[in-house]
């Protein structure tokens, strides 16, 4: 059965049965009209309710619980969404950025170039029968087609739509395939690119702690620009355990074995300062945004700050390890990622 409207009274008489504090009604119903019960009641109440005995029990606030507690998780949620939500448009920024150089250096400037099937993998066959590359193809394709601009200014004035326009049309989840499709020297060349790393340095566990980072961040990215709950989300994919990430964080192993850091918030704050450690002015954002959000949340919400941190995989220490920067400089970076030039294909 669907359930059926209740208006502002009766949805706040339903929250007083459950044992919600309530100071103000009519605080309430103002509350209640700038954020919706679904949204914020049912969306995170969660680290407030009493065990229940059975499943189908009604839900029972813990006592002293007010309404003011769970909007104070939801604005929070709100902030950290935005910092994340931030840090991975950093991250989308420099992969379409590589993936555009590589695209006009490796291939060509013009659109038949990298709309050429042969130049990417054939990849997987898909459940409606069709490869992964055709389904790319196409999907290239369809942004050459595109009446948005720049897309149709360059095909009308030009009559090319070259890489570095193409990536501007392409979605984050479209980049991702670019690359799962690219060839050994491509994809080597791409991680060198945005990680400032040598081709000697990139072994198998990077490629595959590579390759999830990209998953991570595409399945938290759709999350939340999607206004989904991020504290406590975990996605489907999984971050393996790669030492040179995690290790700044000083976390136990046997923490990851039990779930920790796997596919919650805490392995996207792993992945994104390894993604991020060469590039100072997103990383500082990332830290002084993200632990400042928390920080001011401890304060006001003192009693519920360590489920949060529970909730999003966080160890109690995670500020002095995301404060270790270990950023290369310009010259350094730049040497280890021109290793791998044109020339050297």
């Amino acid at each position: 059965m669907t359930k059926p409207f209740k208006t502002l009274d009766e949805q706040i008489e339903i929250l007083i049965n459950r044992n919600l504090l309530i100071h103000s009604k009519d605080k309430a119903k103002y509350l209640l009209t700038k954020n919706s019960y679904y949204s914020v009641i049912n969306g995170y109440k969660g680290i407030f309710l009493k065990p229940k005995i059975n499943d189908h029990d009604e839900d029972i606030f813990e006592d002293n619980t007010t309404l003011e507690d769970i909007i104070d998780i939801h604005l929070f949620d709100k902030k950290i969404r935005n910092e994340i939500s931030f840090a991975l448009g950093n991250v989308e920024d420099t992969i379409s950025a590589n993936i555009a150089y590589i695209l006009a250096e490796r291939f060509g400037d013009q659109q038949g170039d990298y709309l050429n099937a042969s130049n990417y993998k054939l990849g997987r066959r898909t459940n409606s029968g069709r490869y992964e590359r055709d389904i790319l193809i196409y999907e290239l394709n369809k942004i050459c087609r595109s009446y948005e601009h720049p897309m149709k200014h360059y095909r009308e004035t030009y009559q090319n739509i070259p890489p570095w326009i193409i990536v501007k049309g392409a979605t984050f989840g479209t980049l991702v395939y670019i690359y799962k499709l690219f060839k050994k020297d491509e994809k080597d060349y791409l991680i060198s690119r945005c990680l400032g790393v040598s081709i000697e340095e990139i072994d198998e566990d990077l490629k595959q702690f590579f390759s999830k980072m990209l998953d991570i961040f595409r399945r938290y990215r759709n999350w939340a620009a999607h206004g989904g709950r991020i504290y406590s989300h975990r996605v489907s994919e999984e971050l393996p355990y790669y030492p040179p990430a995690y290790n700044k964080f000083k976390f136990d192993k046997s923490k990851y074995d039990k779930g920790q850091g796997k596919s919650d918030v805490f392995s996207l704050i792993v992945a994104l300062s390894f993604f991020l450690k060469s590039d100072f002015n997103a990383y500082i954002h990332l830290l002084v945004g993200f632990t400042h959000t928390l920080k001011n949340y401890s304060e006001k919400n003192p009693k519920y700050y360590i489920r949060v941190l529970e909730n999003m995989g966080l160890p109690f220490d995670y500020y002095e390890s995301l404060s270790e920067i270990t950023d290369l400089n310009h010259a350094d970076f730049l040497s280890k990622i021109n290793s791998f030039s044109l020339v050297n294909v």
